[in-house]
């Protein structure tokens, strides 16, 4: 019987189960003594451009 695409989504989501539940055991489980480095920016840093700002950069 051919290797059908359900049968490739079961392994794929099995496998990448496995790989974010790895990822995860790996973070730190506290970060009292974490801090960001001089130069890290955070997510709300920085000037933001609504679509339209970017689309007009983008063609000029």
């Amino acid at each position: 019987m051919p290797y059908s695409l359900q049968n490739f989504l079961a392994t794929a989501t099995e496998k990448a189960a496995t790989d974010l539940q790895a990822a995860l055991l790996r973070l730190p489980g506290k970060k009292h003594n974490w801090s960001s480095t001089e130069t890290a920016h955070g997510a709300g840093s920085g000037r933001r451009m609504c679509h339209s700002q970017w689309l007009y950069h983008q063609s000029n």
